[in-house]
């Protein structure tokens, strides 16, 4: 989990600056999106811990996820450069992450 929190706050430092949101996923859609990959690098960080032995496995996975929601790696990253430009709007999505998965466990 540590790895995935490194990794979106990393990618949200280094993003490029941009006011068009041509081509950017809505904020529905990428908080469920966002949600998806989320589980799914957490699930396949605490089964393998190292991310050089499951890669290739989590970007099969991840495929699968972009295909479900109508999407594409390239979409789904400016879409995440797009939103973590805005950090008052970022922690909107990541706390609504957070409200849905505590909502499933209820």
């Amino acid at each position: 989990m540590k790895v995935l929190v490194a990794l979106l706050l990393t990618l949200g430092l280094f993003s490029c600056s941009s006011n068009d949101p041509k081509g950017i996923l809505d904020e529905e859609k990428m908080t469920e999106v966002l949600q998806e990959v989320m589980l799914l690098e957490n699930y396949y960080q605490s089964k393998y811990g190292s991310p050089s032995v499951y890669k290739a496995a989590l970007d099969s996975s991840v495929e699968v996820i972009y295909k479900r929601f109508n999407t594409n790696k390239k979409q789904f990253s400016k879409s995440f450069d797009y939103y973590a430009q805005d950090p008052e709007l970022f922690k909107k999505i990541q706390a609504k992450i957070i409200e849905n998965l505590n909502s499933k466990h209820l």
